[in-house]
């Protein structure tokens, strides 16, 4: 059997590469790394009915 073709990316630009960094540095800024306590938050997220995460940070700051 025939190896599947894989589809071949164009190089991104200098510019486009650039704004991507901008962006990461701006999203990481934000985010909180958790660790061991992930499935612990996946499953409080569930259970409180929160659809974001962002919601759920939002009620335990509220309490």
């Amino acid at each position: 059997m025939a190896e599947p073709a894989t589809k071949q990316r164009k190089p991104m630009s200098e510019q486009a590469r650039k704004r991507k960094r901008a962006l990461d540095r701006e999203r990481s800024r934000t985010q909180v790394n958790i660790g061991q306590a992930f499935s612990e938050w996946r499953e409080l997220k569930e259970k409180e009915g929160c659809k974001a995460d962002a919601d759920l940070a939002f009620l335990l700051m509220r309490l």
